[in-house]
């Protein structure tokens, strides 16, 4: 019985191995994508660009999406 653990523990260690090195790909390849993102804050501001309360801009957005 312990060669058989000690086995599935060697396994499972193994098949593990390239998934680490997958993520380790993916996370290098992201850190590498967000050294490029242009900061956003110059283009926030306290607009919301949809109406969410029932008013005639509600209703006037609503109409444009339905007709378009």
């Amino acid at each position: 019985m312990p060669a058989i653990l000690g086995a599935f523990a060697k396994a499972q260690a193994h098949s593990w191995e390239y998934v680490w090195i997958a993520i380790s790909m993916l996370v290098l390849a992201n850190a590498i994508v967000a050294c490029f993102l242009e900061p956003v804050a110059r283009r926030m501001n306290d607009h919301i660009e949809s109406a969410l309360e029932m008013s005639e801009v509600r209703e006037k957005q609503m109409g444009a999406v339905h007709e378009g």
